[in-house]
């Protein structure tokens, strides 16, 4: 096979073309790829170190991108594309075992992978040791007009401060502990220095400034027994964790949590909340869609490697 792997030159123009109709060959309910294909061209321009291009007898036919998120488990690939007449299994197979050989272990994969019917694209990442899920963009579609109340008396809801990063770290560690999404963002092999820096990130900025009018916290008899965080985007108010004690499950802590932040959001007319689930986590979809969130944006067609993730996305 005449493929090989070149990094992505200074003069990026094949690369950012090869974005570009890569964004534009994603089929995703509510992914417009024609508007993402700029952006994505923009981000291989800028960071052409997060990527390789596929190059057939000296002619770029695909690229491959992956996240600047760093994970110990191997890379994230954002982007996998070849050009229609090179969108084989043998070819994208073969890309795959060359990252795993020349780059990093592949440990997650966005498809679908262009130019090939489902079944093949199962049958390939299958050989290769990936499994499928899916995730979704949820946003509220209603407004919620009081906050509801936790099911036991004893369990009181407030406004998230500064000096609760350390609880909500321990509680992050323990509602994710040995769980698949705890995989999806891993960045520290130890969990708690994970839970830390996860939350670290949150409280402090890293995917937007902390909305504390939308950020709770759930306790009883002083301990913090659940927690919502949710940041400000461009695109409205992000919920990025809503997390309960395992030891305190089916109590409505959760629900009671976010409903609260919700109520708190509402005044301020920042557009509706949204936030990203696990399609497989039937649970946290179930408990979405009672407060009044509709899919958007997904499901997406995903791979993770079976000899990287422990945790299956079908534990509920």
């Amino acid at each position: 096979m005449e493929y090989v792997l070149v990094p992505i030159p200074d003069d990026p123009t094949a690369a950012a073309l090869l974005a570009g109709r890569a964004a534009e060959s994603r089929i995703e309910p509510g992914f417009d790829g024609r508007a993402h294909a700029p952006v994505l061209a923009r981000a291989v321009e800028t960071s052409p170190h997060l990527g390789r291009l596929i190059v057939n007898r000296r002619q770029a036919v695909g690229i491959v991108l992956w996240s600047a998120r760093r994970s110990p488990l191997g890379l994230r690939l954002a982007w996998l594309y070849l050009a229609r007449e090179h969108a084989t299994t043998d070819a994208y197979r073969w890309a795959i075992d060359e990252l795993d050989r020349t780059v990093a272990g592949v440990a997650f994969a966005v498809g679908p992978l262009a130019g090939l019917a489902p079944e093949d694209e199962a049958r390939t990442m299958r050989s290769l040791r990936f499994a499928p899920f899916a995730r979704s963009e949820m946003a509220l579609e209603r407004s919620v007009e009081r906050p509801i109340a936790p099911s036991d008396p004893r369990v009181t809801v407030r406004r998230v401060r500064p000096e609760d990063e350390t609880a909500l770290a321990g509680l992050h560690e323990a509602a994710y502990r040995g769980r698949f999404d705890r995989y999806l963002f891993l960045e520290e092999v130890d969990p708690q220095r994970d839970a830390l820096r996860h939350t670290a990130d949150m409280m402090h900025g890293r995917w937007g400034p902390l909305l504390s009018e939308g950020s709770t916290v759930a306790e009883e008899d002083g301990r913090v027994v659940g927690g919502v965080l949710t940041v400000r985007t461009p695109r409205g108010p992000l919920i990025v964790d809503v997390e309960t004690a395992p030891d305190r499950g089916g109590r409505g802590i959760g629900r009671a949590a976010l409903s609260s932040a919700l109520y708190g959001l509402a005044p301020y007319g920042l557009g509706p909340p949204f936030l990203n689930v696990t399609d497989e986590n039937r649970r946290a979809y179930r408990l979405y869609e009672g407060l009044g969130f509709a899919r958007r944006l997904g499901p997406s067609r995903e791979w993770y490697r079976t000899t990287c993730v422990s945790a299956t996305p079908h534990g509920d």
